[in-house]
């Protein structure tokens, strides 16, 4: 099936996979897979049948594209980041079984750490352990561990991440209650394509973090269960609405509402961009900023302007924070969040990151969105903040309203806005 339809895109559902097939340019058609928020984009020459698609020429593999949450009690969680506090333990033989699922082991700092699953004869997995009224955190694990004060002959002991869907890891940490799509307010079969002019991708999901499933452990020592089973409480409740359009977009929608207090510092976006590939030249353009003092990974150090479009040298060395008092106006930090890819002459491609100025938690609302505007990471991604603030209280619920889109800089301006804005 071929797009050809002026102002209607194409699109079909496999699972949990979203693809669609929308007009780039005079020449060229971008076919994008959707899958947990990611984002897996070729070009393809227009006329190309979209069920050819992996002839397409891929710019963007980045599984990195939806944000998760920043916090000093579970580190980096949600989206595609699951526990960091989570080990995989290989040894020649243990002598741990099933029912041993809930017992504490330590390490060299006496940090606990509770086993979780038993994957084989030679692999378990551990996470750290948190007694209540005692520790408020997560802990690393420090050196070696101890089981009654008997060192492991462990032959590896790894970090793993709860999320991350490998064989011997924990399944993710998301549990999926409902997912539906609709096509110009129809829903879209089953591994079938369709042609339309707008599309709504509706998620209810629940985030479960590693305390819901220690909980439940330490009430039924010996069984293993899912880090989503829906025996385990939910941290935080999630609707995303996700709404495709012919150009080469989608606008998202969440209402997040927290189930439990989190506390100390937590961060929250929606959007972030992960990067392409195959382009010699690399610009950022975020309009709304004063010139940023950095350091490359290769040592040069440099002031950039990013309030105009901005040639980087490389990657930043560190994580670099960006505060209001970085803006341009304070009161007024960015919305929009612009990478502009090419061969060095001519740009290319385009990716704008929005956050709306008008619906739900916005650039204005300093009472929510908080001091700290967005962060330059050492990794050349950008990740714009929706809120920052200290503790979050069970009962809150926060809207937030974000823009991805993908567009031709030859032919159309940089100017990007939320739509309607």
């Amino acid at each position: 099936m071929r797009l050809e339809t002026p102002g209607k895109f194409l699109i079909r559902k496999i699972g949990n996979e979203i693809q669609t097939l929308c007009r780039f340019s005079k020449e060229k058609n971008i076919f994008n897979r959707f899958v947990d928020g990611n984002n897996y984009s070729l070009f393809l020459p227009k006329d190309t049948p979209f069920e050819m698609w992996k002839t397409g020429e891929v710019f963007h593999e980045g599984w990195d594209d939806i944000a998760p949450f920043l916090t000093e009690k579970y580190s980096t969680v949600g989206a595609n980041h699951g526990s960091p506090f989570a080990y995989s333990v290989t040894m020649p033989r243990h002598w741990f079984f099933d029912r041993d699922i809930g017992k504490v082991l330590t390490d060299d700092a006496g940090n606990r750490f509770i086993i979780v699953q038993i994957v084989s004869v030679s692999n378990f997995l551990v996470h750290s352990d948190i007694v209540p009224g005692q520790l408020p955190c997560f802990n690393q694990l420090q050196g070696d561990l101890y089981d009654d004060g008997m060192k492991l002959n462990a032959s590896s002991i790894k970090k793993v991440q709860l999320g991350h869907n490998r064989s011997e890891q924990l399944l993710p940490h998301y549990r999926f209650n409902k997912v539906t799509l609709t096509a110009d307010g129809e829903n879209v079969p089953e591994n079938t394509i369709v042609e339309c002019s707008s599309a709504l991708l509706h998620w209810d999901i629940d985030l479960c973090l590693a305390d819901s499933m220690l909980e439940y452990i330490r009430k039924h020592p010996g069984k293993y269960i899912s880090p989503t089973a829906p025996e385990l409480e939910s941290t935080t409740h999630f609707e995303y609405d996700f709404t495709f359009r012919p150009d080469n977009s989608y606008t998202i929608d969440c209402a997040a509402t927290f189930l439990r207090d989190i506390p100390g510092m937590v961060k929250f976006g929606v959007i972030q961009h992960y990067g392409t590939i195959g382009f010699a030249a690399h610009e950022k353009y975020i309009p709304g900023l004063k010139p940023v003092e950095i350091e490359y990974a290769s040592g040069e150090t440099a002031t950039i302007d990013l309030n105009t479009p901005t040639l980087m040298k490389g990657a930043p060395k560190v994580n670099y924070d960006l505060f209001k008092s970085d803006c341009l106006d304070p009161q007024n930090p960015p919305t929009r969040y612009i990478d502009l890819f090419g061969d060095g002459t001519t740009r290319q491609l385009g990716v704008a990151l929005c956050y709306s100025e008008n619906r739900g938690i916005t650039a204005k609302n300093s009472s929510e969105r908080g001091d700290i505007v967005m962060k330059l990471p050492w990794s050349n991604k950008i990740y714009p903040y929706a809120f920052y603030k200290f503790g979050v209280c069970a009962g809150e619920k926060f809207l937030i309203s974000a823009h991805r889109q993908y567009f031709d800089p030859q032919t159309e301006t940089i100017e990007r806005k939320f739509p309607g804005e």
